[in-house]
């Protein structure tokens, strides 16, 4: 046996190397530039055993093959560090070249995920064979951390599974599943995980037998196998889908796809040169350190204990019950029942019952067509669910979401009712958009099992759950809660109770200047249009339409309540919801709908609908709305601070991030006003002042700017 720090291996009866990645101490194997040069050094010391007939690499950690390079060492900080990830691909270029031109066949047997750096490395060798465990996913990640694959990625890729599935997985950065890479040849065999050493050898034996290996080497390090017209169709399309999703705001996948293009018709050594040319502007670039920096913002949030006491051990949620079978109500049904826990789904009817019903199966159709469940995985997750308008079984539940209309009144008599059924130990919790957990507690028996827990619509897709601590809300229920949303696969964020919270506070602010712009004559589209053009995902009023004006206005008028010197009433809102244009749910609100289809249409009678709050026409200019629409948003961002609400500028951002679709490649919403600076945010809100307290910095804004202070380090 031969050891080394992360790798050792063996040479079996049959001249096969077993390899075995094992990075010490570590929970994960990746790709540093340490394990890198240990790996190159392998390579050379295998080439030099002159009887090896072929080798195979596997991984010794649970549920990882290997989970990408280190972040950290490519483009994670300006300066000198910008140069040493560079020289860190071309580092990789040249270990993989080596590995590719070993003088046997290779493979990779991986169970678990193999991303990124992981996965090149896979491409680099001549075989791939993947388990069917739900864990193993196999992807390119890069762009969705502001770059490109690095380490021949871009190149190998579509060489192997031809261009069409390569850009969709190159420019996306998406991850797919032991089944769906071999059907699209990704990988060349696929396995249960307990047989995974078996089938590999198995496979190695097959291929020693025959020289195909050689041929398939040559035919990839050629250029693709594709006419002109083929590729000039399929460069055409996917190009049309990345500006579609980017609107030329994010410039890696584009970069991505020119690299896969430009490589195409040349050798792969050539297509590998273009590669580092196309990579290099993208490492160290501020929008890869924007992501970069949400990356590990997102991973520190998945560890963070929210709790004063760090000895508290949380109980188990194993069994929950939902108030309610609407859209929310089912989409968190669903969301258990995915996650393989048990759930009782009541309304007051059984036709509402029945649709929220439908509305599960239809959430986890979607998985199977994507191939994230298989059908009798789907059957077996609706067999947990249990839809009903009795309380009976509430005492076998741990956890009890309330998740009925946004209305004080109805969710107090809610309560009322439920906690007759409860057992000892349950926690009760409201899904409430805006309400302050602190007055619902109100009449509560047990407040210290109470609190918010805010999940987002729709739920399935949404990863961001607000949980709100109420004053008398203990550690152990928050510690309880939090490792319960991320069982069920979601992002926690607790924060202090405060009305509407973070999110609903800040994004209330932002929807309801889009309708005051409406009320001063702005062209609807133009407004959504600069919105969509800053990056966000849609314009405010095609989210309102999304929404639903009904909602979004009752949800104004308590943070009227909460804030009346910031927050304005909205005649437009009111005047909508009074003629029913509620949004999509009515097939009109800002817009008219077919079919409820997101892509809305012009409607002269809105105008004739608002005639009587409407103003004449005008015509800012598109930094004039952008700032109008973002100031106030920054200055509440501080003010949830200074109030106590968050406990830190990350969980603004990624509040923001998770919560609305704030432009992840600008680093948050608080990142964001960074880059335009302090002073300048307070000089922008000058020209607005007269419009109200929305506008107005307050203290530690203004403190801020006095002392040269970002929110985030430089």
């Amino acid at each position: 046996m031969q050891d080394a720090q992360s790798f050792q291996y063996t040479v079996n009866e049959d001249s096969i190397a077993l390899i075995t990645f094992d990075m010490p101490n570590e929970k994960i194997n990746k790709l540093a530039s340490h394990v890198m040069k240990e790996f190159h050094a392998l390579i050379h010391e295998l080439k030099a055993r002159g009887s090896l007939k072929g080798a195979i690499l596997f991984s010794a950690k649970k549920n990882i093959f290997i989970a990408g390079a280190d972040i950290r060492e490519i483009g994670a900080a300006k300066g000198i560090k910008i140069q040493a990830g560079k020289d860190l691909l071309r580092m990789g270029h040249e270990i993989f070249y080596d590995l590719s031109h070993l003088p046997f066949p290779t493979c990779v047997a991986m169970d678990g995920v193999c991303l990124g750096g992981g996965m090149e490395l896979a491409l680099a060798c001549d075989y791939r064979i993947a388990t069917l465990n739900p864990k193993t996913l196999l992807a390119l990640p890069e762009v969705t951390l502001g770059v490109m694959p690095g380490w021949g990625g871009s190149q190998r890729m579509p060489r192997l599974i031809g261009a069409a599935h390569a850009l969709d997985l190159i420019c996306s950065g998406r991850y797919i599943g032991g089944q769906e890479a071999y059907e699209i040849g990704l990988t060349d065999d696929y396995c249960q995980p307990e047989a995974l050493t078996q089938s590999a050898l198995q496979w190695m034996k097959g291929v020693i037998q025959s020289s195909e290996w050689k041929k398939r080497r040559e035919k990839l390090n050629g250029p693709l196998e594709m006419n002109e017209d083929e590729a000039a169709s399929v460069f055409k399309i996917a190009r049309e889908k990345v500006y579609n999703e980017t609107k030329g705001l994010f410039p890696a996948p584009m970069i991505a796809l020119e690299a896969v293009q430009e490589g195409s018709f040349l050798s792969l050594e050539e297509g590998l040169k273009i590669e580092l040319e196309k990579i290099d502007p993208l490492i160290g670039s501020e929008i890869s350190q924007n992501l970069i920096h949400l990356f590990f913002s997102s991973e520190a949030l998945k560890k963070v204990s929210w709790t004063k006491n760090k000895d508290i051990i949380p109980k188990s949620i194993d069994r929950v019950a939902v108030l309610g079978a609407g859209i929310m109500g089912s989409g968190i049904a669903a969301a258990n029942i995915t996650r393989k826990i048990p759930t009782l789904m009541k309304d007051i009817s059984q036709e509402r019952v029945e649709k929220g019903v439908d509305h599960c199966v239809k959430i986890l159709s979607g998985r199977v067509h994507k191939h994230k469940m298989s059908q009798g995985d789907m059957n077996h997750r609706l067999a947990l669910l249990t839809g009903t308008q009795s309380d009976e079984g509430f005492k076998d539940c741990n956890l009890i979401i309330e998740a009925v209309v946004e209305d004080y009144n109805v969710k107090k008599q809610v309560f009322a009712e439920a906690e007759k059924h409860l057992s000892d130990t349950a926690i009760l919790a409201s899904n409430t958009t805006s309400i302050s957990i602190n007055k619902l507690s109100e009449g509560i028996k047990h407040k210290d099992r109470f609190i918010g827990l805010h999940f987002y619509n729709p739920v399935d897709k949404m990863t961001l759950v607000e949980i709100i601590r109420s004053q008398w809300t203990s550690d152990e229920t928050v510690a309880t809660v939090v490792q319960y949303v991320r069982k069920i696969g979601k992002t926690a964020i607790v924060v202090n109770d405060g009305v509407g919270f973070i999110v609903s506070r800040l994004l209330m602010l932002y929807l309801s200047e889009a309708t005051i712009l409406v009320e001063e004559g702005v062209d609807l589209q133009t407004i959504d249009r600069v919105m969509t053009n800053f990056g966000m995902p849609m314009g405010p009023l095609t989210l309102l339409d999304v929404i639903g004006i009904d909602t979004a206005y009752k949800a104004s008028q308590v943070l009227i309540d909460g804030f009346p010197d910031r927050y304005v009433h909205s005649k437009v809102l009111e005047l909508l919801t009074e003629n029913n244009r509620l949004g999509q749910k009515s097939g009109m609100g800002f817009y008219k709908y077919k079919r409820k289809k997101l892509k809305g249409q012009m409607d002269e009678t809105l105008f004739e609908t608002l005639k009587t709050v409407r103003h004449d026409k005008k015509n800012p200019s598109d930094e004039a709305i952008r700032d109008r629409m973002l100031l106030p948003m920054i200055l509440e961002g501080v003010r949830v601070l200074e109030d106590g609400v968050a406990e830190s500028v990350r969980d603004v951002d990624m509040s923001m991030i998770l919560g609305t679709g704030f432009p992840a490649f600008r680093g948050g919403l608080l990142r964001y006003a960074d880059s335009v600076g302090i002073k300048e945010i307070i000089k922008r809100c000058k020209p607005f002042s007269d419009l109200g307290g929305r506008y107005r910095p307050g203290k530690m804004l203004n403190d801020m700017a006095q002392g040269d202070k970002t929110f985030y380090p430089s």
